[in-house]
């Protein structure tokens, strides 16, 4: 089944990290991105296009001259989008710096918001994917089926990840030293799993 996600956000080439609209299509179905002001600018009329046309985007609206499209937040083709942003470091990497310099910073995508949600949300998935022993990104290959299974987490490690091993506490205090085991005993025990954070 993922591979069939994987074909409908991609098409049969695979994901391109260089290329702006493979990119766009699949960090757009992991923190929902936005596609700047339609009409306003060619690059960003031609990506909703693309993005309608072979990446899975949905037209909701034509008003006036403006096209509105959002993507859907559907966990098999997230699931698709980080198995491929995941593949390699590399990959990531490129993919990321596409996102920013091709995409963010010319005005194509919007970087919504002055608290940094876009670049929380980024955060937030990058740690969460990171967090997964040998997986590509939010899932991990069931070694039967060779398929891809969606991998909890303990919230103990994600926040090591995310905060690292000192979970972002100065370690100068035994009282500190006693809040960060008690705040890793605590979360041990919880649980987390997302695919997405649909905005």
């Amino acid at each position: 089944m993922w591979g069939v996600a994987s074909k409908k956000l991609f098409s049969d080439e695979g994901f391109r990290p260089d290329q702006e609209d493979h990119v766009f299509a699949a960090f757009a179905v992991r923190v929902g991105l936005e596609i700047g002001e339609i009409g306003v600018g060619e690059a960003s009329e031609r990506l909703a296009k693309e993005a309608v046309r072979n990446h899975m985007r949905i037209l909701e609206a034509v008003v006036d001259s403006m096209v509105i499209t959002t993507s859907p937040p559907e966990p098999m083709l997230a699931i698709a989008a980080a198995m491929a942003m995941n593949h390699s470091e590399e990959t990531y990497k490129t993919a990321l710096g596409t996102l920013l310099d091709k995409l963010i910073l010319k005005g194509i995508v919007l970087d919504r918001g002055l608290l940094g949600e876009l670049s929380s949300r980024l955060l937030l998935l990058r740690a969460h994917d990171k967090a997964i022993p040998g997986g590509k990104g939010c899932v991990n290959l069931d070694p039967v089926r060779r398929q891809p299974k969606v991998q909890p987490i303990q919230l103990s490690k994600f926040l090591e990840t995310l905060l690292g091993d000192a979970l972002g506490l100065p370690d100068d205090s035994d009282k500190q030293c006693n809040n960060h085991d008690k705040l890793l005993q605590e979360a041990s025990s919880v649980w987390v799993n997302f695919t997405h954070i649909y905005a």
